[in-house]
């Protein structure tokens, strides 16, 4: 009996390097405006600010720290130590420094 491995895209592991590894990925939906993307397919950013909850309360953001160093600083992760409310507020800080020009690092 042959055992298929299986694993989603949230552990930074693509569709090629799957392939070369024998693992089927899975991508990652996310949904914005109710229309679905998928992480490796139809997901691509020159850059990226990601504000997870804190890391206090989650292991989202340690893991998203150590994914996002194999993305050579296009990735940044913001461990603000805020969950709920303040989470939005820092989400809301964000897309006005984008707004005003400002780049992910």
């Amino acid at each position: 009996m042959e055992t298929a491995i299986v694993t989603d895209s949230n552990n930074g592991i693509f569709e090629t390097e799957g392939k070369d590894l024998g693992v089927f990925v899975v991508p990652m939906p996310v949904q914005f405006d109710e229309i679905t993307y998928y992480e490796g397919k139809n997901i691509t950013y020159e850059e990226l600010v990601y504000i997870p909850m804190s890391s206090g309360l989650s292991g989202s953001c340690e893991t998203a720290l150590g994914l996002a160093q194999e993305y050579e600083g296009k990735v940044q992760v913001v461990d603000n130590h805020r969950v709920s409310v303040t989470q939005r507020h820092a989400v809301l800080d964000a897309l006005s420094l984008r707004a005003a020009g400002y780049t992910a690092a």
